[in-house]
């Protein structure tokens, strides 16, 4: 079995306590009370004090790769992520993953390109009324 990664962290801060990796072992994922026993880190803090984002095998897995830092946005429970580049000194912001803000333009993609067939399918029937008006017009005049 594959299991993904356990990221622990500061329900104030957001900053990471413990990122367990992934692992693929044929286990099962422990149990966070399991990994409270297991882990230092935690057994030495307040179980209040923190909390857990669960990821699946290879989630997120380019993100963690390119970015230079991440940690848990405390009023979204999401991981954000810092990625390279700018000055040492101005540091990049915090942002959503790349994978999210992916998907997000793929699925705004997608709606504008089924707006836009709908927009010229909805022009292509209005030519059409507009041509069988003019032909209504022509006869009303005396064409032939």
């Amino acid at each position: 079995m594959q299991v993904g990664r356990d990221i622990f962290y500061d329900k104030i801060t957001g900053i990471v306590i413990l990122d367990t990796g992934e692992y693929d072992e044929g286990v099962r994922r422990p149990t966070v009370d399991e990994q409270i026993a297991i882990y230092n880190v935690l057994s030495s803090r307040s179980r209040a004090s923190f909390d857990v984002v669960s990821l699946e095998y290879q989630e997120l897995q380019n993100d963690f790769r390119q970015c230079d830092g991440y940690h848990v946005d405390d009023t979204t429970k999401q991981i954000v992520f810092r990625y390279p580049g700018g000055a040492p000194e101005d540091p990049q912001p915090f942002q959503p993953s790349l994978s999210a803000k992916m998907t997000e333009l793929e699925d705004g993609f997608g709606a504008l390109l089924l707006e836009n067939a709908t927009g010229q399918a909805t022009i292509a029937g209005l030519e059409g009324v507009v041509a069988g008006l003019l032909f209504e017009v022509a006869m009303l005049k005396g064409g032939k």
